[in-house]
């Protein structure tokens, strides 16, 4: 073999190992074809679930507000219980005093009570 066959040879074999790297450049597109379908496909489920996880946080913050609303209710129902019982101990404690001068005065005046008793037998 001469030394043109040669070289003849060696093109005819750099050919086939191009084409043979150009077919697997052409496989390795076709991939990453694929691969940005499956991505933009993905992109799209993840874009849903975004919208659903935006949707459940708006709601968690509405059920929040909820919260804090019944929390403020509750309070204000403790706070009026605790006047109702502070008033219902002051007049607890008007009615233990009233009682109390209302007995001095009938102590006092037991003697009078005794004779308008006696008075009143004898009518």
């Amino acid at each position: 073999m001469n030394n043109e066959d040669k070289i003849l040879k060696k093109l005819n074999d750099h050919d086939e190992q191009f084409e043979k790297i150009d077919k697997n450049f052409d496989l390795i597109g076709k991939k990453l074809k694929e691969h940005d379908k499956h991505f933009a496909e993905v992109d799209k489920k993840l874009d849903k679930h975004q919208v659903i996880l935006e949707n459940l946080v708006a709601k968690a913050l509405g059920h929040d507000d909820k919260f804090v609303k019944i929390e403020e209710k509750i309070q204000a129902s403790q706070d009026r219980i605790l006047e109702a019982i502070d008033s219902y101990a002051k007049k607890t404690t008007d009615v233990e005093i009233e009682q109390t001068a209302t007995s001095a005065m009938l102590i006092r005046h037991e003697d009078e009570i005794i004779k308008i008793k006696k008075v009143v037998k004898l009518a």
